[in-house]
Order: C-alpha cells, then sequence, then structure tokens
C-alpha cells in the first residue's frame, strides 16, 4: 500500500504512475498522475527537486527523513521515503521504484511533509551487465541492512538476461491450479 512508481516528466519533477492506497489514505484522493511534490510543504519542494534529479541523472538511491505538519486531528507523523532508479531495456532512466513508509497515525488528511534530512547513493557500474558492487560498510548510513542478510558481492541478485523469444523455457509455469471446485 506504500508503493508507488514514478515517471520523470521533467527536470526535478516525477508523477505518479503506480500509487499504493496507502498514500491515498495519506493524502485523502488517489494520487495516480500527481506529482510527488504533492507530498511535501511548499518550502521542502526545492531540495526534492534537486534531490529527485539526481536519482535520474547519476543514477542515485534517494532516502528522505521527514517529519508531517501536526495540529488539530493531525497527530505527529514521521515517513521514510525510499527512491530507487530503474532503467528500461533501452538504458533509458526515466522511471523509479519507491515506498514511503509511515511511522505513527495519519489522522486527518491531507498530510503534507517537511524534510529534515537526505541521502544519496550513486550507483555505479563499469558496463550494463555487470552488478553494481554492495556499498562498503559506513558508506551509506540511512540505509542500515543486517550483515548476515546482505549480499557479498554484489547489489543486484543477477545480471540482466536477454529474452530468447519463444517464451518456452524449461522452467516451472508461474501459475498453477491449487484448488479446484468442480
Amino acid at each position: 500500500s506504500s508503493a508507488f512508481l514514478l515517471e520523470r516528466v521533467a527536470p526535478g519533477l516525477a508523477r505518479f504512475r503506480i500509487a499504493g492506497m496507502g498514500l491515498a489514505d495519506l493524502m485523502g484522493m488517489e494520487m495516480r498522475g500527481m506529482p510527488l511534490s504533492a507530498l511535501f510543504r511548499a518550502e521542502s519542494r526545492d531540495r526534492l527537486a534537486t534531490a529527485l534529479e539526481q536519482v535520474f541523472d547519476k543514477p542515485a538511491i534517494l532516502t528522505l527523513s521527514l517529519t508531517a505538519e501536526w495540529g488539530f486531528a493531525k497527530p505527529a507523523l514521521k515517513a521514510r521515503l525510499l527512491v530507487l532508479p530503474l532503467r528500461s531495456d533501452r538504458g533509458a532512466q526515466g522511471l523509479a521504484l519507491g515506498c514511503l513508509a509511515l511511522e505513527g497515525n495519519i489522522g486527518r488528511s491531507p498530510r503534507r511533509f517537511n524534510i529534515n534530512s537526505h541521502a544519496l547513493m550513486q550507483l555505479t557500474r563499469k558496463t550494463a551487465d555487470e552488478p553494481a558492487p554492495w556499498p562498503r560498510e559506513g558508506a551509506f548510513t540511512p540505509l542500515t541492512v543486517p550483515a548476515d542478510r546482505r549480499p557479498k558481492d554484489m547489489a543486484f541478485a543477477e545480471p540482466a538476461r536477454a529474452y530468447d523469444g519463444n517464451g518456452q523455457g524449461k522452467s516451472v509455469p508461474y501459475l498453477r491450479l491449487v484448488k479446484s471446485d468442480s
């Protein structure tokens, strides 16, 4: 419910292509087609645009620590926003996958956030098929992953594979019948 897919529409501006129902509850409306900046107060939007531009240009992973405005029927609300750049099969970087994790009750909507802090981790690769190395310990503190759950030598599970075109692999089908009423 907190996941979303962003599409870059202009420098520093991205809109929701897909947004979970948690975001709709937060804002009191369907967020599909709305800009990401709609979640932020006016004084934080320039900072968001600068950071978001780096996500698409470098590419880089963005994490934001957020605090919502509060008042009558709007209890204290903290959030953490994660934005991960996506690359198309043609190499274009116009999409990003993200998640907004809330800490507290939403209360009366809409809720807008101020940026407390942000962190960017640039992703680098030597070639398109080579996985990016996992960041060194302490190189990116806002995203902490326990050592026993961290990949040993790469950030991505496997390199991208080319589509063979026939669609007939030797693997198990994705769907199978579990129960039938007939």
